[in-house]
């Protein structure tokens, strides 16, 4: 008589996927970003135009990066390269952010976890 295979044993179970951080809304987050920049730069025109630089003929781009909290509170700031812009013109931005926090909130869909959100700051005489 044919030897018979022993039954196969059943293996352990398959690992579940550990969940990852929950997807967030990519449209919500350029539109939070958008309405940032928006804001700011707004922000940076009503405040006048650092006179120094006025004087001095002055204009250039201060790219920050921005840590904001889901409740829209300005965690940090980080200036990213000032060499586009004067001494002047950064320190007028990094002011005119801190000035304009709390920002608003997070949308649906954009998470609980603080955000980075890069802003260009733009200083033009014309």
């Amino acid at each position: 008589a044919p030897a018979q295979a022993p039954a196969a044993r059943p293996g352990p179970p398959a690992a579940a996927a550990a969940p990852g951080p929950p997807a967030r809304d990519a449209a919500a987050m350029r539109n939070y970003g958008s309405t940032l920049s928006s804001r700011l730069n707004r922000a940076a025109a009503r405040s006048g135009y650092p006179r120094r630089s006025q004087e001095r003929g002055e204009e250039g781009v201060v790219p920050v990066e921005l840590l904001i909290g889901p409740d829209g509170e300005l965690l940090e700031v980080r200036v990213l390269d000032d060499t586009r812009a004067s001494r002047s013109l950064v320190a007028a931005a990094v002011k005119v952010i801190q000035r304009s926090a709390p920002f608003p909130g997070f949308d649906t869909g954009m998470g609980s976890e603080p955000l980075k959100f890069t802003v260009n700051i733009n200083y033009s005489l014309r």
